[in-house]
C-alpha cells in the first residue's frame, strides 16, 4: 500500500471493527489510522511498537488491523504488536478515566488491558513494567505508536532505543502527544524538529496524533549524541519556533500553548548571563497576539498566579533590563509595565528602550 492514504486522510472513512473500550484515552480518528495503518500499510517487514498502552485502545484498534491483513493476505503475520506500560493506576488517572470505588493507586490495569484486547491477544505481545527496564524485540521496527514520552528523559529513551530500528523508506512513527496542549508536547517538537532532516510529516488526526515517515537513516553517532537535556536553551527554542511554522490556525495555537506550557514549568536558569534567554522566552511565547485576547487572558492570569506565590516576577523584570542578546519589542516593555503594575517591589523602574 502506498502513503497517499495516508496522506490524503482515507483512513477517515473506515470503521474500526468491534467495541470500543469503554476506557480508553486515544480519540476515534487515532484509532482510525492505527487500524488503516495495520491492515492497509503494513507490509510484514517489522514489528508494530505501541509505547504507552495502558487500557489498550490503541493496542486493539492495531490488532483489529493486523487480524483484517491475516485475511487479506490468507496468511499470519510474522511480527507482532509489542506492547508497553507499566499497567498501574495513577492518581492523574482518577480524574477523569477510573473511579476510586473500584480501583486503588498502584493498583495493577493489567487485567483491565488484557480483557479489552482479548479479540486480538494472538497478535500482541505485552510488556509490563518501566519500558526502560525493557528489551526491545530483534528485528526492524515498521510501525512505532509513540504515548509514553510523557518525560524529556523517556522521550530521548525511545529515540536511543527504537529510532535505530526504523526502516528507511518504510517506517512509521506517530507521536500521540504531538498536537496537545501541555507541555509534554514540546519536547516532542523539539525532538522531531531536531531529526526533520530524517522524516516528513504524514498526516494528523487534528488533535493529539501526527504521523511520520522515516526517509532516510539517522546517523548511530546523530543519535547517541542528542538529548533534550542536552540541547541549549536557545536551540530548544529555536525547534519549536520550526516546528510550529510548520503547522497554522489551531494547531499551530495549540502548539504555542504547548511551549508556553513548557517554558514556565521547566527550571530555567535565573542568572544574569542568562537572562536573556528568558527574556526571548516571554517575548515569544508568553504574550499573544493582539487578536488573541482568550491566550493574552491566560498568559495574564499564569503571571498573576505566579506573582502571588514567589518573587519569580521579579526577577524576569530584572531579566528584561539585563537582557542584551535581544531586542525586546513593545508588547515586552508592555509585559514590563504591567509586572510593575501588580506592586511587586522594585529598586528601580524599568529602563526605557
Amino acid at each position: 500500500m502506498s502513503l497517499d492514504g495516508i496522506v490524503s486522510k482515507a483512513w477517515e472513512s473506515v470503521t474500526v471493527p468491534g467495541r470500543r473500550p469503554p476506557v480508553t484515552m486515544v480519540t476515534e480518528a487515532e484509532r482510525q489510522l492505527l487500524y488503516y495503518l495495520a491492515s492497509r500499510y503494513f507490509s510484514d517487514a517489522g514489528h508494530i511498537i505501541d509505547t504507552g498502552s495502558l487500557f489498550g485502545g490503541s493496542t486493539l484498534a492495531l490488532g483489529y488491523g493486523l487480524r483484517e491483513w491475516r485475511k487479506r493476505n490468507r496468511r499470519a503475520p510474522l511480527h507482532r504488536i509489542h506492547a508497553y506500560d507499566l499497567f498501574t493506576a495513577q492518581q492523574w488517572m482518577f480524574k477523569q478515566h477510573l473511579s476510586a470505588e473500584s480501583y486503588t493507586v498502584g493498583q495493577s490495569l493489567l487485567p483491565v488491558f488484557e480483557k479489552n484486547i482479548k479479540p486480538v491477544a494472538e497478535f500482541v505481545a505485552v510488556h509490563p513494567g518501566d519500558i526502560r527496564k525493557q528489551q526491545r524485540p530483534d528485528g526492524r521496527i515498521e510501525i512505532l505508536f509513540v504515548d509514553v514520552a510523557k518525560t524529556p528523559e523517556l522521550s530521548d529513551f525511545v529515540v536511543r532505543e527504537f529510532f535505530p530500528a526504523l526502516i528507511p523508506g518504510r517506517s512509521i512513527v506517530i507521536q500521540q502527544d504531538y498536537m496537545y496542549d501541555f507541555d509534554v508536547a514540546a519536547w516532542l517538537h523539539i525532538t522531531m524538529e531536531y531529526y526533520s532532516d530524517y522524516f516528513r510529516i504524514l498526516t494528523d488526526t487534528t488533535y493529539n496524533s501526527v504521523a511520520f515517515l522515516y526517509e532516510r537513516e539517522i546517523p548511530l553517532d546523530r543519535l547517541k549524541q542528542h538529548s533534550s537535556a542536552a540541547l541549549s536553551v536557545d536551540e530548544r527554542l529555536d525547534l519549536m519556533v520550526r516546528a510550529r511554522k510548520r503547522f497554522a490556525g489551531t494547531q499551530a495555537d495549540t502548539m504555542l500553548r504547548a511551549h508556553y506550557e513548557y517554558l514556565i514549568s521547566r527550571d530555567w536558569p535565573r542568572a544574569c548571563d542568562d537572562a536573556h534567554c528568558i527574556a526571548h522566552k516571554t517575548a515569544m511565547f508568553v504574550l499573544r497576539p493582539g487578536g488573541d485576547s482568550d491566550g493574552l487572558a491566560r498568559a495574564f492570569a499564569e503571571m498573576i498566579r505566579l506573582a502571588r506565590r514567589c518573587r519569580d516576577l521579579e526577577l524576569l523584570v530584572d531579566s528584561f533590563e539585563q537582557s542584551s542578546s535581544w531586542r525586546l519589542t513593545a508588547p515586552v516593555r508592555a509585559a514590563g509595565r504591567f509586572l510593575q503594575s501588580l506592586g511587586l517591589r522594585r529598586q528601580r523602574p524599568l529602563r526605557a528602550r
